[in-house]
């Protein structure tokens, strides 16, 4: 996965006036980690679910340590999902929410499994936009 600090501007659109990143997360970097309230897990899956920005490709959560060195793509297993709905899959993705003003949180879809599986609490302004899109 590629990583940007939080709260920086997103750069894959720089047209995209006012968009930041929250929630791209890599091994090699120390991240934000805390309790989150249980109504955001429960939005934010159904957002990650929902997303209509895919790609092509996944990304595979290199936060998670597989059980022997990998050598092959097929050695690392998706990031899944389990909520009210089901599973579901992250990683190809990515999700974006109006913040307070003119701000656009840009996030990957994986950022519901860094949340639950990972502990990452992420910017409180990005938790907030999310709980509103309710």
């Amino acid at each position: 996965m590629t990583y940007f600090e939080d709260g920086t501007p997103y750069p894959f659109r720089p047209t995209e006036d006012h968009a930041v990143c929250a929630g791209w997360l890599d091994a090699s970097r120390e991240y934000s980690r805390g309790p989150v309230p249980p109504e955001f897990v429960a939005v934010l899956s159904r957002l990650c679910r929902d997303t209509t920005f895919r790609t092509r490709g996944f990304h595979y959560c290199n936060l998670c340590v597989p059980d022997h060195e990998p050598q092959f793509v097929s050695d690392y297993v998706k990031a899944v999902v389990y909520d009210d709905r089901g599973d579901f899959e992250v990683g190809n993705a990515e999700v974006r929410v109006r913040g307070l003003g003119e701000a656009m949180f840009v996030a990957p879809d994986m950022v519901i499994h860094y949340v639950v599986d990972h502990g990452y609490r992420p910017p409180d302004d990005f938790i907030e936009a999310v709980l509103r899109s309710r």
